[in-house]
């Protein structure tokens, strides 16, 4: 960690699909690499995520959607407890991800002048679900903020200051406020109670930055391929997106993982594999693939050919050599209707397009297709929900994408941004 700059304590709420919140900290340390994770298990299992070598709140128990703020007063009181070394404290869901770095120093320079800032900070009026369902409840909270009117939130992304912290797990009620938490039935809850206390007990709140969360953190609907890649293109003062499908094959999600990892596993890159090269410009191995099969497959590049593999237990094995005059990195993909398509940059410049039928005898390879005679870093090839495949490459810092006319033409149009 660099010690001249400010610390984020990210508390992540986790329940379930331990390799999803396995990258979801992967993800924060590539984008974030200056903060600290902690985690509060809210599910059914008391051993969830225990092998993650995460810090986990020892208070954690089962929450139940829609009363969400006993995660966030004992993950304060235990940070604070224990020491943990932080300047701001930030509530996230499993359902969010980064997708470009510069989220810390936008912290920090956002909260020079408050001590709490929240995503949609608003008056509510009768069209908010969870200010109504507080009114008719306002008597248990008069003790604790006012409450005429009252401020609202949306959940994730909540700022804390390390000042505005030690308040809240000092505060005089404090276990009267727990106690209100633990059996209000107000819906939606930790969107009320923590802005208002801030407010209440003097502390500058404020909200983010239109710009920031408008377009990118929402309730639903959850984000496709296509409208991340424009919202990132367009909205460059945003840094994290939710909500976000916690589905392992969500090609948003894959997207998001591609712009961290840039088709990178370092695991196959190894001496003893067939397609290594002492020259490591020479060769490069697309992402693994666990196909239909029930193999490990995935095409690498030596030299400037492109070779399909496939692993049987511990050993590779070569099938087929159908490409040539190719360059960087290659990006395979098993669409859904069992074939197996394949893109790479052309050594002449452009990015084409290989498809496999898979059931054929043969098993033949088919192409080059042109999808652009643009130099793009290819960034990865999959499916849209049409069964369209869409091919996404960057371009100075822009994600442009190629859909191809599946059905009809059969050819690449794009680019679109």
């Amino acid at each position: 960690m660099n010690k001249d700059k400010k610390k984020i304590c990210f508390a992540l709420l986790v329940h379930n699909k331990q390799e999803l919140v396995e990258q979801l900290i992967e993800n924060i340390k590539c984008f974030c690499p200056n903060s600290t994770i902690v985690l509060y298990n809210g599910g059914d299992d008391p051993s969830f995520a225990s092998n993650l070598n995460i810090p986990i709140c020892p208070t954690s128990k089962k929450l139940n959607y829609g009363n969400l703020a006993s995660f966030f007063i004992e993950t304060m009181e235990w940070i604070e407890e224990i020491g943990i070394e932080y300047d701001y404290f930030i509530n996230l869901d499993s359902d969010v991800l980064f997708f470009r770095k510069g989220f810390e120093r936008f912290i920090e320079e956002q909260m020079t002048d408050s001590d709490y800032m929240g995503v949609n900070l608003h008056l509510p009026d009768s069209s908010w679900f969870c200010g109504e369902k507080f009114k008719k409840d306002i008597t248990r909270w008069k003790p604790f903020f006012c409450v005429d009117p009252i401020w609202g939130v949306f959940n994730v992304g909540q700022v804390f200051s390390k000042k505005l912290v030690k308040s809240l797990v000092q505060y005089e009620m404090k276990e009267l406020l727990k106690k209100a938490i633990e059996e209000t039935p107000v819906f939606g809850i930790e969107e009320i109670v923590f802005v208002n206390m801030a407010s209440e007990l003097g502390y500058n709140i404020k909200n983010y930055p239109t710009e920031t969360y408008l377009q990118m953190i929402r309730f639903r609907p959850y984000f496709t391929i296509r409208e991340l890649a424009k919202c990132i293109n367009k909205y460059e003062k945003t840094w994290f997106c939710h909500p976000i499908k916690r589905i392992e094959n969500d090609t948003a999600r894959q997207l998001i993982y591609r712009l961290q990892n840039q088709n990178f596993d370092p695991t196959l890159y190894k001496e003893n594999l067939p397609w290594f090269h002492k020259d490591q410009t020479q060769y490069s191995p697309s992402l693994c693939v666990l196909t239909r099969s029930g193999y490990v497959e995935l095409v690498a590049r030596t030299e400037n050919r492109l070779t399909h593999y496939y692993k049987d237990v511990e050993n590779w094995f070569a099938t087929d050599t159908f490409a040539h005059s190719v360059t960087g990195t290659p990006l395979f993909y098993e669409g859904d209707s069992g074939y197996f398509d394949v893109a790479c940059a052309l050594d002449r410049g452009g990015i084409a397009h290989w498809w496999r039928d898979n059931y054929s005898r043969k098993k033949t390879w088919y192409g080059p297709t042109i999808i652009t005679k643009q130099n793009v870093k290819p960034l990865i090839l999959t499916q849209l929900n049409t069964g369209n495949l869409i091919f996404i490459g960057l371009k100075e810092n822009n994600l442009l994408y190629w859909i191809r006319d599946d059905g009809k033409t059969w050819g690449w149009k794009g680019p679109f941004h």
